[in-house]
Order: C-alpha cells, then structure tokens, then sequence
C-alpha cells in the first residue's frame, strides 16, 4: 500500500513538471500574463509605499483612504484575474470508494494533493510564482 503511494507521489511530481512546462509555453511567456504580473508587482511595491506612508502620518484624509482603497482593490482584481489564467482544480478524499473505511482516500485526491503541493514550489523555483510582496499584499 505504501508503495503505490510512492508511485502516485511520483506521478504527481512527473506531471507537475509536465503542466508546469506546458504552462510555460502555452501561458508564463505570453505578453499577456508577462504585462499583467508587472502590473501586479508595480501595484503591490506602490501599495506598500502607500501604507508605509500611511503608517507616519496620524491622520489619513479621505482622499488618500480612497485612494490606497482603490489600490488595494485594483491588486486583489489583478491577482484574481492571474490565478484564473493559472486554472487550479480541486478533488475529493473517499467519493466513489468502496467501502466504510475513511482512512482510504482515492487516487484522484492524493494526486491533486501531491500536485498541488509539488506545483506551488516548482513556480517558485521557475520564477514564476506570485513574489513575496505581492503574496503578502493580496492574500
């Protein structure tokens, strides 16, 4: 049983690289995505100059409220849109199994697990993550 957890734990780091590859040149180098992540860095190094600013300043008028507010929104909207253009998916543990065990968990469950968790660090590694400012900033 261990062993066929290895197996898919390898399977999983296989595709990851894959998808990752593929994702590479089908998505990372576009001028799309390359604009939209220096866009999305611009706004998370103003944001923070924003709210360093905001942090001496005693009293914030309306104005720079609304403004860091937008900025704000704008970084959350960005950051969406970039994680749609990744496509992320999701698994359930026991659905289908046979059956009452709930130690048992399905392939499919501890692929997307492994994948995910494999996946995550591959784009760091590749560069391609989101940076930490921009994790830090818009969540």
């Amino acid at each position: 049983m261990i062993g066929y957890s290895f197996i898919i734990l390898l399977i999983a780091i296989v595709t990851a690289c894959l998808s990752e590859l593929t994702l590479y040149l089908l998505v990372y180098r576009t001028e799309h995505y390359t604009k939209l992540k220096l866009t999305l860095e611009r706004q998370a190094k103003k944001l923070e100059k924003k709210k360093e600013s905001a942090a001496w300043t005693p009293k914030l008028g309306a104005n720079q409220k609304k403004k860091l507010e937008k900025t704000e929104e704008k970084l959350q909207v960005d950051n969406r849109e970039i994680n749609m253009i990744k496509m992320k998916s999701m698994g359930l543990t026991h659905r289908n199994l046979m059956g009452s065990d709930m130690q048992d968990c399905s392939f499919i469950f501890l692929y997307i697990l492994s994948t995910m968790a494999i996946r995550e660090n591959l784009q760091k590694l590749s560069g391609f993550g989101p940076s930490r400012a921009v994790a830090r900033l818009g969540g």
